[in-house]
């Protein structure tokens, strides 16, 4: 016997219509993130069990590993629910805010896998230096990718596919973000920073990552208790408000992450250095000199 065709009750849209499925890329998302956080894990224990050469580097590789586990943890039960949605306009909401989750997830792995390498001392400087010009490729990728969520986002929505004022503008910020990373990513090759000061930018990092992962995952929760009703026509403040806190929270906290890279292995110095405040080491005594003869004498 055929079942005959329903239609899906009042307030339920699965985004067959949509161009793109959020619900079903959520789904997918699910395998990914959760074996990428049991990879981490398995590194934490790792360093648990192990006594790095340098106990200072890796425990600022462990606190990023740290930091990027739970980001991973918390993308992967925000996706799980969302794999469940039935409502397509807060599935593509709660999809703008998440991408900023993956990308600094991401990319304090990457730091964190750089302090590592430092922390056991294994590797030259140029196994660093091909390290951090792959994390640097994939900061820019992730803003990159962040002002594509935002400007989809907000044409999904708003059923407006042309490139319009909103969508220039957010692809300008990105494009300064950008710019002034690499700007700052060449300061930082050509001056290295002190200690103290990558300990700081580690800690910044590591604070801005957990508190927009606990924001984005508070406000995915709030979205998905809200009645489907409010969504049918989504207020264009929430469009704004969403779009752009998706894209500029991260972004600065991605700029904040070049300064928390570890950039040179102990002991190396940038070609040209000199430290201030020390005399010159003193040249040797030449033998059979004037000087040195007169010295004997007396």
């Amino acid at each position: 016997m055929i079942s005959p065709v329903t239609s899906p009750p009042p307030g339920v849209d699965l985004c067959e219509d949509s161009s793109w499925n959020p619900i079903i890329a959520a789904g997918n998302w699910v395998p990914v993130t959760g074996g990428i956080a049991g990879f981490i894990f398995a590194g934490l224990m790792f360093l648990l069990s192990t006594r790095p050469a340098r106990q200072r580097e890796a425990a600022r590789g462990f606190t990023m590993l740290l930091t990027a586990f739970f980001g991973f943890i918390s993308l992967t039960f925000v996706t799980v629910a969302i794999s469940g949605e039935r409502v397509c306009a807060r599935a593509h909401t709660s999809h703008a805010i998440i991408g900023g989750i993956l990308a600094l997830s991401l990319v304090s792995m990457c730091a964190g896998l750089s302090w590592i390498i430092v922390a056991f001392t294994r590797f030259g400087q140029e196994a660093l230096s091909f390290a951090c010009h792959l994390i640097h490729a994939a900061q820019v990728l992730s803003a990159v990718m962040l002002v594509v969520s935002s400007t989809g986002y907000v044409r999904l929505i708003t059923e407006d596919f042309g490139f319009g004022g909103v969508e220039l503008a957010m692809v300008s910020v990105t494009a300064v973000f950008v710019l002034a990373g690499v700007a700052l990513g060449v300061a930082v090759r050509r001056r290295p920073l002190s200690e103290k000061a990558q300990g700081r930018f580690v800690s910044v990092l590591a604070g801005g990552t957990l508190a927009y992962l606990a924001v984005a995952s508070v406000s995915v929760g709030v979205f998905l208790s809200t009645p489907s009703r409010h969504w049918v026509h989504t207020a264009t403040w929430v469009v704004q408000s969403v779009a752009w806190g998706g894209l500029v929270s991260p972004l600065l906290i991605l700029l904040v992450s070049i300064g928390a890279v570890a950039g040179r292995m102990p002991g190396e110095k940038p070609a040209g250095s000199a430290q201030p405040g020390k005399a010159a080491a003193p040249r040797p005594r030449e033998e059979g000199s004037p000087g040195a003869a007169a010295r004997e004498a007396s």
